[in-house]
């Protein structure tokens, strides 16, 4: 038999027949050893029911590599095999790793320019909503999306998922009544001690199909918005599922581990619950994924050591203030959505949204991006997604193009309120205006090093190259409109 091959970071399988038992839900059936040289590493297999066992790893290097199965059931203790690892295709740059306290790249040193959006529950619509979102993903500027490994209860939520976690009892009451807090478990029932396979294969689908897309997915693990009772499930449960998600998915080099969507406000949850769930993630996934978790109105201890990154919801004004206050990169995953309903969380103007990603770029973070415009379906791309309709990402894929020139990297104070750079050397200098519809803008540049200047128009998505070159104390005369700015780069 020839010895499969599989590309680096790639995603290779082994798959075993076994007994046809729920019990296998109920505790990791068996592990697999998968060695090169002197190197271990060690995964977790899971069930996929009727009597399928499978045990994904995602290899961090070229070569040969073997493997050795172990488990107290006979049928899956002693098995054996080897793999070729060949070289990255081209678009696979390897999972995203933390590269410097503020700073994101992918395991082959390529920087992530984390530009996001949020789909909640995009996975858990019937399949031609499914697929018609990735359709839309496949032109937007995105790079990473959130979404929730839980159904979500909430107003425009009301239809029902394709699958539960776990089997169905008993249904109960789908209606939205104005308010999350208190309706968990509204008559619905689930035998919490099986897991329905086919519910985790969507979710492969979709990790999968954004892989493909060059997306990375913040897999989200809880939020409040519930009334199936998955919000409020024990402990003994929760650690099951864990272990079960980690053994399926970490495999994918484009996870990330999210572990609430406003974690305060799940009332039912202690400190400990967050540090027991993010415990339990570390010990199973053994290729060290990024983890996160996200706020309503009060911030996690991001100083936590399991924390990689702070995900943030609010102002992109605080960037820099949370920067220097955790030392960690920083994401605003939630700045308000564009949109028209109600909710005021959800009607800020596309400008808006374009001048919140400029300043939290600015200020040395990253941003993420939602749309909530109402349509009688009532599809909202931050939930279902489905089709986008605003006028935001077309100016955040301009404001991409400009971010990942030059080499990329996030940016870093100067001194100077209104300039930040980045780059070794003073390769870069940035302004951003904001609102403000300034005449002009001075900087101090660097002693004996000449820069090229060009003004922005973040809106009408323009570039003006400015006669140079521009040493010592520079005035930069601008057009006196809002959402302009500055670069500054430095002549080799």
């Amino acid at each position: 038999m020839d010895t499969p091959t599989v590309e680096c970071w790639g995603l290779h399988e082994i798959r075993l027949d076994g007994p046809k038992t729920d019990q296998a839900f109920r505790e990791t059936p068996f592990t697999v050893a998968f060695r090169k040289a002197h190197r271990e590493i060690v995964v977790d297999g899971f069930y996929d029911g009727g009597g399928t066992y499978r045990a994904r790893f995602m290899p961090d290097a070229e070569g040969d590599w073997s493997w050795e199965s172990r488990s107290s059931t006979p049928a899956l203790e002693g098995q054996s095999g080897a793999l070729s690892v060949t070289t990255p295709s081209s678009g696979n740059h390897g999972p995203v790793r933390v590269r410097s306290p503020h700073d994101l790249a992918y395991a082959d040193g390529t920087w992530f320019s984390n530009l996001g959006t949020t789909c909640y529950v995009w996975n858990h619509q019937e399949d031609k909503r499914f697929n018609q979102t990735l359709q839309t993903l496949k032109t937007t500027p995105f790079n990473k999306l959130r979404f929730c490994l839980f159904p979500k209860h909430y107003r425009y939520n009301e239809n029902e998922p394709p699958l539960y976690p776990f089997p169905l009892l008993k249904q109960g009451d789908s209606g939205w009544q104005g308010s999350y807090q208190g309706e968990q478990r509204r008559g619905w029932e689930f035998d919490l001690e099986v897991f329905v396979p086919e519910y985790f294969q969507r979710l492969d689908r979709a990790i999968a199909a954004l892989r493909d897309l060059g997306i990375e997915a913040d897999l989200i693990l809880f939020h409040p918005y519930d009334r199936w009772g998955f919000s409020h499930l024990p402990a003994e449960i929760e650690d099951r599922l864990l272990r079960y998600v980690a053994a399926r998915f970490a495999a994918y080099r484009n996870l990330w581990w999210s572990f609430a969507n406003e974690w305060d406000l799940m009332d039912n949850k202690s400190e400990n619950d967050w540090e027991r769930h993010a415990r339990v993630i570390q010990e199973s996934d053994p290729y060290g994924h990024l983890r996160g978790i996200h706020n309503c109105r009060r911030n996690y201890d991001h100083s936590r050591p399991w924390v990689t990154h702070v995900s943030f919801q609010g102002d992109p004004g605080k960037v820099a203030k949370l920067r220097e206050q955790f030392g960690k990169p920083v994401v605003v995953d939630e700045c308000r959505y564009e949109g028209n309903i109600e909710e005021g969380w959800g009607n800020i103007t596309g400008r808006g949204m374009v001048e919140r990603f400029w300043n939290a770029v600015h200020q040395g973070g990253f941003c993420g991006h939602g749309e909530t415009y109402y349509n009688d379906e009532e599809v909202l791309w931050w939930s279902k997604g489905g089709v986008l309709t605003g006028d935001s990402p077309e100016r955040i894929a301009f404001l991409r193009s400009i971010v990942e020139s030059d080499g990329g990297g996030v940016y870093h104070p100067t001194g100077h309120w209104h300039w930040r750079k980045r780059g070794e050397n003073d390769r870069e200098f940035l302004y951003w205006g904001g609102e403000a519809q300034s005449r002009e803008i001075s900087l101090q540049l660097p002693e004996g090093k000449a820069y090229r200047a060009e003004i922005i128009d973040a809106w009408e998505m323009t570039t003006q190259k400015l006669p140079g070159p521009f040493t010592g104390r520079v005035v930069i005369p601008l057009p006196a409109r809002p959402h302009c700015a500055v670069r500054l780069l430095r002549i080799d």
